[in-house]
């Protein structure tokens, strides 16, 4: 990964359906807004605005829905570190992303759904998750170390049940917040171009459903919004042929 452009490491991890933004060099500041990206990744234009200036910029991942439902292990130390990719080995997990760090490392999860974080402060290791923004490969730490990955199959492991990871204890994150894209789309922004309603409609669905939203939600969303005016001009029918029934 050394030498790669920091652009094509970027789009890299994107494939994965990571939401992966830039951050200042040797440091763990985002350069941009990233709260923007809890919910839904950066389009392919931004992501390369992002990384077409210095070569020596950071690169991090925004966990949780944005990412696949992503949550990271963070390990704060080397016994800590060893004990949860034991404990990962034990539930069937241990073949997934793991990168060492200045001083422990970082084990990937995709999980069904995104999580709180948590903090084992007395263990050493903390679960990052929903909303929080994490270092990865090749970054360098303030230190001077370097982040590199020591396992990277294919793609990370998808944990079936919250209940394969029980040692950790973790839980839903709660509410789900609109992703600003759909947002703007169901509210009719003329900046994003379809060439019609149902190509609209279907970015808006496909949103939706990666921020974790069910059908009823959706719909429920659909109609309270102003450019579904198919479903209240639908509602409006049926109140008419009611009225004459």
């Amino acid at each position: 990964m050394h030498g790669e452009p920091l652009r094509a490491i970027a789009a890299a991890y994107a494939a994965q359906g990571l939401s992966t933004i830039v951050a200042s060099p040797r440091s763990k500041v985002p350069l941009v807004e990233w709260k923007a990206y809890q919910y839904e990744p950066p389009s392919s234009p931004e992501r390369e605005a992002m990384f077409s200036f210095e070569q020596d910029l950071n690169i991090g991942v925004v966990c949780g829905a944005a990412s696949s439902n992503l949550a990271i292990i963070d390990a704060e130390s080397k016994p800590s570190f060893t004990d949860q990719l034991k404990q990962c080995d034990r539930a069937g997990l241990a073949n997934t992303w793991v990168d060492e760090t200045y001083r422990g490392g970082h084990i990937y999860l995709s999980l069904p759904v995104a999580v709180k974080p948590r903090s084992f402060k007395r263990d050493g290791y903390e679960v990052r998750a929903q909303g929080q923004f994490v270092l990865m490969p090749p970054s360098v730490h303030p230190s001077g170390a370097v982040y590199r990955f020591i396992n990277r199959p294919p793609s990370i492991i998808r944990v079936p049940s919250l209940d394969a990871l029980d040692w950790l204890g973790l839980q839903p994150a709660g509410k789900k917040k609109i992703p600003r894209k759909a947002r703007s789309l169901l509210q009719g922004d003329p900046h994003h171009q379809y060439e019609s309603r149902s190509e609209a409609e279907q970015a808006i669905i496909t949103v939706l459903f990666n921020a974790g939203f069910c059908f009823d939600e959706m719909l429920a969303l659909f109609k309270s919004c102003p450019a579904a005016g198919k479903f209240r001009e639908i509602d409006t029918a049926k109140g008419a042929m009611a009225a004459t029934l």
